[in-house]
């Protein structure tokens, strides 16, 4: 999957503990998928948070596969859970800068193990 958005909407009950939905769109050979996720915020500073998030969701990861013949493709899923964290540098109050490690796991008919990487922004209101 050389190419994914990850569209997500978080809500923060509390200081250090929020809920989240989230969608992933592959760009190149189109697959879905979406789910929640629990987070957690160890670390609060006035430049920087470290959040660990964990979750999981229903459909699909689209990955090329190298048939020796040719190349091919495959769509895992169609379950999920996903384990990970997110960065933040705070460029202001609203507007903070995103590096996402995440690792996910497919299950189901065809079962993997995948590791995302997001790089983003975030606009708070």
């Amino acid at each position: 999957a050389p190419f994914h958005t990850l569209v997500e909407l978080d809500f923060w009950p509390h200081e250090r503990f929020g809920i989240s939905a989230f969608g992933r769109i592959q760009i190149v050979e189109f697959a879905h998928l979406e789910g929640g996720r629990l987070k957690f915020r160890a670390v609060n500073t006035e430049s920087h948070d470290l959040i660990l998030r964990g979750g999981g969701g229903f459909g699909r990861v689209r990955h090329l596969v190298d048939l020796g013949v040719g190349l091919d493709t495959t769509l895992e899923g169609p379950y999920m859970y996903t384990l990970g964290l997110t960065y933040e540098f705070k460029i202001s109050r609203r507007f903070q800068f995103l590096v996402t490690p995440d690792f996910l796991h497919m299950i189901g008919d065809s079962p993997s193990t995948h590791f995302d990487l997001n790089l983003g922004i975030q606009i708070g209101f």
